[in-house]
């Protein structure tokens, strides 16, 4: 996909509000969430901490962005937006509703002349059918990344302001050193298996058994 840079993509042009700072324009409808998914974080200064958000491990994470959100991102029609912003992540719209709202927002946004911003969460790719705008993922191969698709770290509080006072203890030094680990590990196979966790396996034997090249990363 080809599109032209926007407000605070890239792009040198900028839309000041009545503090002298940047903003961009976004249009989003939750109307076009599938059932049972929650709207993505980045649109929380309008619509509020999903259910997920505030039972999370950090139900906080999003609090500085929400409290700062009026000088970084403002709603409005899509006539005058200068994006259109895909309310849920992909990856949880993999349903054949899931798939009829994202393609009708994809083609509402067209229509309109606006690119379309998409964010995937997890640590699995998520390839995203065509459509004029830019993806952002947590996880996604270089080698196969498309043009306008963007590597995003997961999002994350100030750990140090929200779970520890403000005030980072620094930790003795052991003589046995330990450490943690922080990825994704399969889980065993049970009775029923998802698309996702067969596909990882699959991958898995796959990069084993050398029929898949080991520089695909």
């Amino acid at each position: 996909m080809s599109v032209a840079p926007i407000r605070g993509l890239g792009s040198n042009e900028r839309l000041e509000d009545s503090k002298g700072s940047e903003q961009m324009r976004v249009y989003s409808d939750c109307a076009y969430l599938p059932v049972n998914v929650d709207a993505i974080w980045q649109l929380s200064p309008f619509w509020g901490s999903s259910q997920l958000e505030k039972y999370s491990v950090q139900p906080k994470r999003a609090a500085r962005y929400e409290k700062e959100s009026a000088s970084i991102i403002q709603m409005t029609n899509l006539q005058d937006a200068d994006v259109a912003m895909f309310p849920a992540e992909y990856q949880l719209c993999d349903s054949e509703d899931g798939r009829l709202l994202f393609n009708r927002f994809t083609r509402l946004a067209a229509k309109a002349g606006k690119p379309v911003v998409v964010f995937t969460g997890g640590d699995l790719e998520h390839p995203l059918p065509y459509f004029e705008g830019y993806e952002f993922h947590t996880s996604l191969y270089r080698s196969v990344r498309g043009k306008n698709a963007f590597a995003m770290p997961a999002a994350i509080g100030d750990i140090v302001e929200e779970e520890l006072g403000g005030t980072f203890p620094l930790l003795s030094k052991e003589p046995v050193p330990s450490f943690g680990f922080c990825g994704f590990a399969p889980p065993p196979a049970g009775p029923l298996i998802s698309r996702e966790t067969l596909k990882e396996y699959v991958r898995d034997f796959l990069y084993a058994s050398g029929r898949l090249s080991r520089t695909r990363v």
